[in-house]
């Protein structure tokens, strides 16, 4: 929720690609250019670098190279620069739907709430994992972005979240006390990932939400 570059969701993505496990990615940015300019072609960029080199000699042709994977181990690196064609879109939704993996990008806000709901795909017997990162910076974006992601785990058997974000938002009213209140208020817990970071301006924190009993 509130993607961005997607960069924790790109590291479950990955893993996805390489152990041959089933997902399904909803990833959610309220600005529509982030999604098709930055978080979709870094997808796109994730599932190349994964690729065998059967399948990487298979798309890119035996006397070419996969511009993401160095040819030589010695070498200092790959050359990262990579031609988005409509070959190598087709290969890319064609190795998702063999692997069972998903891809939902929605834009826009988190409320009205039904109508976001209405747009992620769910199973009640699913298990879900939301992260978000910087999504409780002021009282507003509090307020929708707890109910959302509370309301998606009630939805599904087993759930949790992890939120990133700043102790205190100064001047906006978003803090980590009043997203703590807010979840205690919808029946879920907030517990600490590996303590608060940072020196002595302000702090950062990552949080673990579980349903309450």
């Amino acid at each position: 929720m509130g993607c961005g570059s997607a960069l924790p969701s790109l590291v479950l993505f990955q893993h996805a690609l390489r152990q041959h496990h089933r997902l399904h990615l909803t990833l959610t940015d309220y600005n529509a250019s982030v999604l098709r300019l930055v978080t979709l072609p870094n997808l796109l960029l994730a599932w190349c670098a994964c690729l065998a080199p059967s399948e990487s000699a298979a798309l890119f042709g035996e006397t070419e190279v996969n511009p993401l994977v160095a040819a030589d181990p010695h070498a200092q690196g790959p050359s990262g620069d990579l031609y988005i064609s409509p070959a190598l879109v087709a290969a890319f939704k064609t190795s998702l739907a063999s692997l069972g993996i998903s891809l939902t990008l929605l834009s826009g806000s988190w409320v009205p709430l039904p109508a976001f709901l209405a747009l992620v795909p769910s199973h009640p017997d699913l298990h879900t994992l939301v992260l978000a990162s910087e999504t409780i910076y002021s009282v507003a974006s509090l307020t929708a972005f707890t109910a959302a992601m509370v309301a998606l785990m009630r939805r599904v058997r087993g759930a949790s979240a992890l939120v990133a974000a700043k102790k205190v938002y100064f001047g906006v009213g978003g803090s980590v006390d009043a997203f703590r209140d807010e979840c205690r208020g919808l029946g879920a817990v907030v517990g600490e990932v590996g303590g608060e970071q940072g020196g002595e301006g302000v702090r950062r924190w990552i949080g673990e939400v579980r349903l309450g009993a």
